[in-house]
């Protein structure tokens, strides 16, 4: 028999019918030409287990309704072969239509089998595939509800009645699936009333369920939801036609409680803690997939081959039956650290529970644990104590004193360092009391340190305070000057958990300022000194040359051609040396003052400046001045910056041994310990300096050639770097072989007192 006969048939036990005497036979007609056939049946129908039956044969469908019209048949049996035999046999089932039809045939086909149902075949069998138990099922299935549907002809208004009151939703279509009857149940289903879809067609897939005794399918709700149900159906006559009864349950309920349940089996199995169900002898009925890698279980393996002693070290399952699930039957939940076993090996340890799950009437049907591997926490924790004993002998050995309090003001430690310099251990006492109890002063007036204001008790309402000063005065009469920083503490979250305060004993090196303060204002006298004496000293020392160089200009007027030659040479050897003198105070006096003076600031293009100086100068057209692209304009002190050009062009020109050279300026931004820098590079052709003399020429009153033959005062240099220096820059001299480079840097953001 086909999967449908064996779909279609009732559901639990099929019922037999009887073979005892005096039950009434059962009379079938059965349609074939076929020979074997009828042997077929004539074995199948006279078993006793079958039933009571008295069968007439028919050879054509035409012999067929003359044997119906002689006599009185219960089920016909009808074999065709294919689409042709239809019309004849929906003309037997028109003329004879109260006398059930099953159809032989021996095409298996699915859709074949649909059509015959489709055309009021109350079922089918496919030849050489049942037997006499398949046969006897169909018969019982095809009498029980050609008789149900007789009653229900007969009692149209009981149907109608029990239909409206049933839970079920019932739909009532004909055959092109239009609607003729909608039970109040279907029409709450699906939000219509079953005026707005009588006639109209019920858009279920009756033909591809045809063979299906349930199926669930999505219907859709009048306002666009999905409406899941359970769909049954069977074909029924109404109103004289062949049509169908829908029966449909709403499955919401039920399949939101199977997805939720999906959902939390699916959380489960992710979860990284061991979660299992066992019964109440401690046999596993579940566990995840945590669990199953947790204690060993192989891939596959049914987790009812264990008990709950078999994944528990032997204490554990002491434990466990001691207090554990008593508490949980008890109390509902029992908690604890315990430990499991890896492969029936290895100890793990885990934070378990256990809770006991109740029936209603509070009987325990079963237990379930939640298991966690604490053994990274437990290596974390003994991590953490280790790291904690190691902060505490840090602190304890630091030479500066350590306090930690919490958000209360409770102190949480104490350094043997902190101890020392305030004189006492810690106390018990709020932080109002922290003054009275350890002696702490304002060091400029000696009254007693506000308590709000200590670095501490900001720390500890979340405020910073940085070298704050207080005076420890100290149970034993010593005074000490500290100096405390605070800062707060805070957990990961950012929540205020206390405060800290380091503090050190400054008393030493605050005398040590006192007195480079006072250093240094002699220091700065001494300088002014310095200064003005060489302002004098250059100022008074120029009156006497000027008279020794006007006397030496008069004596060689009045002797005029009477001066002999040689004298006439050593005045102006005079004259030539009053004349450097002169200049040597000049630079003088400009070394001492460099540094020193509050210089403007302007904007400068250094290009624009260095072709001033050379035209100033008058280096051109004797040397061609080439200025890079890279030269700035910035904002600088004027003054300071062309005197150093000044003084590096005029030396390079100065010193050149040729009647024609190049000189050029370029510049380049640096950074040094966070500050910006122009690097400006100042280069020659001229006849370079040797190494030996890279250092020397820094220094004052130095030249490389002799005095005589070169006109300065050796200064220049010196000057430059003083210059530099004094704004923060530096300066370095290369030469190797021919021509010079000097470079110096120059800040970016002009500050004259570097």
């Amino acid at each position: 028999m086909s999967s449908a006969s064996n779909s279609r048939a009732p559901s639990g036990r099929v019922p037999r019918m009887s073979s005892e005497p005096g039950l009434s036979e059962i009379t079938i007609l059965l349609i074939s030409p076929k020979n074997s056939l009828r042997d077929q049946f004539r074995d199948f129908l006279h078993r006793p287990e079958i039933g009571v039956f008295r069968v007439v044969w028919a050879e054509d469908i035409e012999s067929a309704s003359s044997a119906l019209e002689r006599q009185n048949c219960q089920i016909l049996l009808l074999d065709i072969d294919d689409s042709k035999d239809l019309s004849r046999m929906k003309g037997l089932l028109k003329k004879h239509a109260d006398v059930p039809l099953i159809v032989l045939t021996s095409l298996v086909e699915p859709f074949w089998h649909q059509i015959l149902l489709r055309e009021g075949a109350q079922d089918f069998l496919v030849l050489g595939q049942f037997d006499a138990a398949l046969l006897s099922r169909s018969l019982s299935y095809t009498l029980e509800r050609h008789a149900a549907l007789r009653d229900l002809r007969e009692s149209e208004g009981r149907f109608r009645s029990m239909v409206e009151r049933n839970a079920d939703g019932i739909v009532i279509v004909d055959r092109d699936q239009r609607v003729q009857f909608m039970n109040p149940a279907a029409e709450s289903l699906l939000g219509f009333r079953a005026s707005e879809l009588i006639g109209h067609v019920f858009e279920v897939p009756l033909t591809k369920n045809l063979s299906q005794s349930q199926t669930e399918v999505t219907l859709t709700h009048k306002n666009g939801g999905p409406v899941p149900a359970e769909f049954r159906f069977v074909a029924i006559e109404w109103e004289g036609e062949r049509a169908y009864m829908l029966s449909l349950r709403d499955v919401s309920e039920r399949r939101e409680m199977e997805e939720a349940h999906g959902r939390l089996v699916a959380i489960l199995e992710e979860t990284s803690d061991f979660v299992a169900i066992a019964d109440l002898k401690g046999r596993f009925l579940w566990v995840n997939r945590a669990g199953r890698l947790l204690v060993g279980l192989k891939p596959g393996e049914p987790a009812n081959k264990y008990l709950l002693k078999d994944v528990v070290p032997a204490t554990t399952f002491r434990l466990l039956e001691n207090e554990g699930l008593p508490s949980a039957r008890e109390k509902g939940i029992w908690q604890q650290e315990a430990a499991v076993l890896y492969k029936g090996i290895k100890e793990i340890p885990v934070s378990m529970q256990i809770q006991a799950h109740k029936s209603i009437d509070g009987v325990v049907k079963y237990y379930s644990t939640v298991s966690r591997d604490i053994s990274e926490r437990r290596a974390a924790a003994d991590k953490l104590e280790n790291q904690t004993r190691i902060l505490r002998s840090i602190l304890d050995s630091m030479g500066d004193g350590v306090i930690v309090a919490d958000e209360q003001g409770t102190f949480l430690h104490w350094n043997p360092e902190a101890e020392h310099l305030v004189g006492a251990g810690p106390k018990a006492s709020m932080p109002s009391r922290w003054m009275a109890d350890y002696g702490l002063l304002k060091p400029d007036t000696g009254k007693p340190f506000p308590f709000d204001e200590m670095p501490l008790y900001r720390a500890i309402l979340g405020e910073a305070s940085d070298q704050v000063e207080m005076l420890s005065r100290r149970a034993d009469g010593e005074e000490l000057i500290l100096s405390a920083t605070g800062r707060a503490l805070k957990d990961k979250a950012g929540s205020l958990k206390g405060g800290v305060v380091v503090f050190r004993d400054i008393t030493e090196a605050k005398l040590a300022s006192e007195q480079l303060t006072h250093y240094s204002k002699a220091l700065e006298h001494k300088n002014q000194e310095l200064q003005d004496f060489a302002y004098v000293a250059s100022h008074d020392l120029k009156a006497p040359l000027r008279a020794i160089s006007q006397i030496s200009q008069w004596l060689a007027e009045d002797l005029g051609e009477d001066l002999p030659e040689e004298s006439a040479r050593l005045l102006e050897l005079l004259h030539s040396r009053v004349h450097r003198m002169q200049g040597l105070l000049d630079d003088l006096l400009r070394y001492a003052r460099a540094g020193h003076q509050d210089v403007p600031v302007e904007t400068v293009d250094t290009a624009l400046l260095v072709n001033e100086i050379a035209d100033l100068m008058g280096l051109l057209p004797q040397f061609k001045i080439r200025t890079d692209d890279s030269l700035p304009v910035f904002d600088t002190g004027r003054g300071p910056l062309e005197q150093v050009l000044r003084n590096l062009l005029g030396n390079a020109a100065k010193h050149h041994d040729q009647e024609q050279g190049e000189l050029s300026v370029s510049c380049s931004k640096v950074k040094n310990e966070g500050i910006e820098f122009f690097n400006f590079i100042v280069e020659d052709d001229g006849p370079g300096i040797p190494p030996e003399f890279h250092s020397r020429v820094f220094k004052m009153f130095q030249t490389l050639k002799p005095r005589d033959t070169v006109d300065g005062s050796g200064m220049g240099l010196a000057l430059v770097q003083k210059i530099i220096h004094s704004c923060g820059g530096s300066i370095e001299l290369q030469s190797d072989g021919r021509g010079t480079r000097i470079s110096f840097t120059w800040p970016v953001q002009w500050n004259p007192e570097a």
